[in-house]
């Protein structure tokens, strides 16, 4: 039995599951788990190193050599492997172009029991899937009171540059990264083509199941392996990431994702406008410096 392994961000564990499903690809390769590249240890890193001897395939996204201040880049690792596959990191901001991360500093136990209690009734949201809407942010920062920030969410009016722009650069930046490498998995041309009709993203980094079967198809292809339309069909609905879907404000659903039936509902989401707005606002003022 060979071996292979995925290193990446929080993506490439449920990649390793996709792949798992494909049986011509569990009938050639055993899965060697390892830590994301954002919680693996100097320790752990050198072990894989030494362990890629006997790993048969590694398929990676393109780390830099300054992740977490060094150390952990793909280029040593793809120097030790005997067959390396890239895909990149599956990122795109073109159903929501003011989100930016949100960072809180919740250490202490009061304040980690606070955050908690904030995000009690929104169960599919921890505090590393919190994000910005800069709109939110700005209006709340003005004075504004919650029912009027969640109407300027939703028309739209704030909003300096076209969707359709945003998007692009989103891409721009997805090719960039594919093409640092060779034997690079593309997958910007199928989002390119895709995402007015179909929703490919539930976060700017969460992508949904029909993206990751195309991952899937496309590195099964590259390997000259079997990939049946019912194991494409199986890791589409199995959806890794559909637990947590961000807001979408009315705006861009009328006017970009008109297509795209199930998206126009609120009750799709796991936060509507308000519940959106009622967090981020009581996050600002129990969490002043996160405005920052």
């Amino acid at each position: 039995m060979k071996y292979f392994t995925v290193y990446g961000n929080c993506q490439a564990s449920v990649l390793a599951a996709c792949l798992q499903k494909v049986e011509s690809f569990s009938r050639h390769f055993s899965y060697y788990r390892i830590a994301p590249c954002h919680r693996i240890n100097p320790g752990d890193y050198a072990n894989l190193l030494s362990r890629l001897v006997d790993i048969d395939l590694l398929i990676a996204q393109p780390v830099t050599n300054q992740f977490r201040g060094g150390g952990f880049g793909v280029s040593s690792l793809i120097e030790m492997s005997s067959h390396c596959l890239l895909f990149p990191s599956l990122q795109f901001y073109g159903y929501f172009p003011s989100l930016s991360r949100l960072s809180l500093s919740s250490k202490s136990a009061s304040n980690q029991d606070l955050l908690r209690n904030l995000l009690a009734p929104f169960p599919a949201l921890t505090k590393d899937s919190l994000f910005h809407y800069s709109e939110v942010r700005s209006l709340f920062q003005e004075g504004m009171a919650s029912s009027d920030i969640c109407s300027k969410l939703d028309d739209g009016s704030l909003q300096r540059r076209s969707l359709p722009e945003i998007a692009e650069a989103s891409l721009l930046h997805m090719k960039e990264k594919e093409s640092l490498f060779p034997d690079t998995i593309s997958i910007s041309d199928f989002i390119e083509e895709t995402w007015r009709n179909r929703h490919l993203f539930y976060t700017p980094r969460h992508p949904s199941g029909l993206i990751l079967a195309e991952v899937v198809r496309r590195i099964c292809s590259s390997l000259d392996l079997k990939f049946t339309d019912r194991e494409y069909k199986l890791i589409q609905k199995r959806d890794h990431f559909s637990f947590l879907k961000l807001y979408i404000p009315a705006w861009i659903r009328s006017k970009y994702l008109a297509n795209i039936d199930n998206a126009q509902a609120e009750s799709y989401y796991s936060l509507t406008a308000v519940g959106t707005v009622f967090l981020l606002t009581s996050i600002y003022n129990h969490f002043p410096e996160s405005l920052k």
